[in-house]
């Protein structure tokens, strides 16, 4: 049966985006979800990693859609489903799950609170973060052959699967946000990576008669599917951001990726309602301050070194953070009269390296030469 959202923006933004989140291990029972060896339908094992992922991403899951999925969905025959409601329910308890896997996704059915979870496999690096459906239907089985009837659904891909039938123990759904001095290292590179989704579209924001911006971020964690960013715009309006939490399919890590701009008074209604009494994060932006690639571009007038130039002069160099991943990174540095980097911007490489790039660019320190310098520096990651 279709549901229909009251409020739409929590499942409008929320259809074919992902979910992936950390949460310590001691609130999930997992210990039968392990597809060990290949059995005769030629199914492939998960990997640690992947088992790592479910155990840890699961939990984390039911903590997020408490609070986010907080409307109420209306079905075809008067039944009526608040996700949130039903999670909370069976806090503390057992709660059934059916587990599909083939070598490309992980399926999990939840019955009992009408969600679905696909993650897509990713091998050796883990789960991706999962597309989620809730459904009104009473049961997967009569999800499915819906959606089959209808010619799509995410069980409707081919391929051999392998199912499972098996308890998840629901933990404490209440967690304290941590303070930004107790982050992850994981969880900082993500936010560093969202507050750069979030310059870029602050600027879209200002005007002639307002040369500030305000942005709010609520509290996150790695591997949430999106968050939500409310701007303080000209003329008293409160347009909103959504973006979405990515994954990358070469080296595992997260990232931030813009996913629309959204502002109607019942879809801020209901973001507000979901981020009451949350953390938040609350950053401003220059609009009269350039951007770094446009701060970059005034250095064309200035003498360009060549890397190994900007290595001759150098006094001190500091190597980035060995992060286990390979690949090469280029950052355009600007140099003060007094040998120091002011600038510093990665233009190459791959996205996960570039932070631990630039931070160490700027440690450098070169030889005062009694004018302004601008040169490359191409940092190794082994």
């Amino acid at each position: 049966m279709r549901a229909r959202w009251i409020n739409v923006i929590l499942l409008v933004v929320l259809t074919g985006f992902c979910l992936l989140v950390a949460v310590e291990r001691k609130n999930v029972l997992l210990t039968t979800w392990r597809v060990s060896g290949n059995d005769s339908n030629g199914v492939s094992p998960l990997t640690a990693a992947e088992e790592r992922d479910l155990a840890r991403f699961l939990p984390r899951m039911l903590k997020w859609a408490v609070r986010w999925l907080i409307e109420t969905m209306t079905c075809e025959d008067d039944l009526r489903i608040n996700i949130a409601d039903e999670i909370k329910r069976y806090e503390g308890k057992q709660i059934e799950g059916k587990l599909f896997v083939s070598d490309d996704h992980v399926i999990i059915f939840f019955d009992a609170i009408h969600l679905c979870i696909r993650f897509q496999r990713l091998h050796q690096l883990g789960l991706s973060p999962p597309e989620f459906e809730a459904f009104c239907e009473r049961s997967y089985e009569e999800y499915v052959s819906k959606q089959q009837r209808r010619g799509w659904g995410w069980l409707v891909d081919g391929g051999v699967w392998r199912t499972q039938i098996e308890q998840f123990h629901v933990g404490a759904l209440a967690e304290a946000p941590r303070a930004a001095d107790q982050w992850s290292e994981e969880k900082k590179e993500l936010y560093a990576s969202l507050l750069e989704v979030v310059k870029r579209q602050a600027r879209f924001h200002c005007s002639p008669q307002y040369r500030t911006v305000r942005a709010k971020i609520p509290d996150f964690e790695v591997g949430d599917p999106w968050a939500v960013v409310l701007f303080d715009a000209p003329l008293g309006a409160r347009p909103a951001m959504l973006i979405d939490f990515d994954r990358d399919v070469t080296s595992g890590a997260f990232r931030a990726v813009f996913a629309k701009d959204f502002g109607l008074p019942d879809e801020l209604a209901a973001v507000e309602a979901a981020i009451k009494g949350q953390r938040m994060v609350e950053v401003e932006f220059d609009c009269d301050k350039p951007r770094e690639e446009d701060r970059l571009n005034e250095t064309k007038d200035l003498e360009w070194l060549s890397e190994d130039g900007v290595r001759s002069l150098a006094e001190r160099r500091v190597e980035p953070e060995d992060l286990g991943i390979k690949g090469e990174v280029v950052v355009k540095i600007l140099i003060d009269v007094d040998g120091r980097v002011v600038l510093a911007h990665a233009v190459a490489g791959p996205w996960p390296l570039r932070q631990a790039a630039v931070k160490a660019a700027y440690q450098w320190r070169f030889r005062p030469i009694g004018r302004k310098l601008a040169g490359e520096l191409h940092f190794q990651f082994r």
